[in-house]
């Protein structure tokens, strides 16, 4: 026989689940190597979330990075931590660390069918650079990628918008900042002010990251 508080609990439960089904979110992912974490991708973000509404942008850092560009890439706890410095005061902004836990290469189907099992009512976003976008057909799911999410490009200078798996085109003010020429920077022991926030800056400083990097 059922009790009564158990009754009650179940009911609780269940009232949650369909408060959670009635209440879907608009959720931007934004994954990368944020090797370091930047200005120019942080004004992305928020220019993109803006833009289509959504009710949050999720910060995704990755454990092993693609592409030749990254093999400098510092250990993933440090870029994890200052994309939580970056964000900390951004009720907008969260991150998720999936990826990191996991550990080897991931894929971003694989990461967003993951997070829409857990919340199959909301609506995802995959945020990309347009010099990603040329690329996209060749990655692993990409079509399944494009039936569970909307891919998001950010318009860049001197790339162009092609029409790839529905892509939808976000035009920003954009700000040509890269982490290849903060870390080259680094490296010479000048400045990055004003490239990263300061919070992120003074964390590089405190660890001594990218010096001696090449």
């Amino acid at each position: 026989m059922r009790s009564r508080n158990s009754t009650t609990v179940l009911s609780f439960v269940e009232f949650k689940k369909q408060e959670i089904l009635r209440n879907p979110q608009r959720i931007g992912l934004f994954g990368g190597t944020f090797n370091p974490i930047h200005n120019g991708q942080l004004i992305a973000a928020e220019q993109v979330a803006r833009n289509l509404k959504l009710d949050k942008i999720i910060f995704i850092p990755n454990s092993i990075p693609f592409g030749a560009t990254h093999q400098d890439a510092i250990d993933p706890s440090y870029r994890a931590e200052m994309v939580r410095l970056a964000i900390a005061n951004n009720s907008l902004f969260d991150i998720n660390t999936t990826e990191l836990f996991k550990g080897g290469k991931t894929s971003t189907y694989e990461t967003v069918k993951e997070l829409k099992s857990i919340n199959p009512q909301n609506e995802y976003f995959v945020i990309l650079g347009a010099h990603l976008i040329k690329d996209l057909p060749n990655w692993e799911n990409a079509v399944e990628l494009s039936k569970i999410s909307q891919i998001v490009g950010i318009k860049e200078p001197n790339n162009d918008t092609p029409d790839i798996l529905n892509t939808k085109w976000i035009f920003i003010n954009y700000l040509d900042i890269s982490s290849s020429d903060i870390r080259s920077l680094l490296r010479l022991r000048r400045s990055v002010r004003y490239l990263v926030p300061d919070v992120v800056a003074m964390y590089i400083a405190e660890y001594g990251l990218y010096q001696g990097r090449y």
